[in-house]
């Protein structure tokens, strides 16, 4: 029997009431919100490259503390380069 591939709302509800981590990426002491993301990506069968320049996973948080500006604006123009860029006029409710 084909398992059935499950949507992305059920792989982020897999990770529902894992704790948040500063220093680790994985489901039992918990992720970063970029090792997060990584962790979802994978789980989605994409390919999510395991650096961003100096940036690693796991030094993520020493380069980029959280709560700074500077860590808000690297994660925004880390996940520029993700994925496909949308035509705001095609979004649909949803997206």
């Amino acid at each position: 029997m084909k398992e059935q591939k499950k949507t992305f709302a059920e792989i982020v509800g897999d990770f529902a009431m894992k704790p948040a981590s500063h220093k680790h990426n994985d489901p039992e002491n918990g992720y970063s919100c970029l090792g997060f993301c990584h962790a979802v990506l994978n789980a989605l069968g994409k390919s999510f490259p395991s650096s961003y320049g100096e940036i690693t996973l796991d030094n993520f948080e020493e380069l980029c503390p959280s709560g700074q500006p500077e860590t808000f604006e690297k994660l925004k123009e880390f996940t520029g380069t993700l994925g496909n860029e949308v035509n705001p006029a095609l979004v649909v409710a949803g997206d």
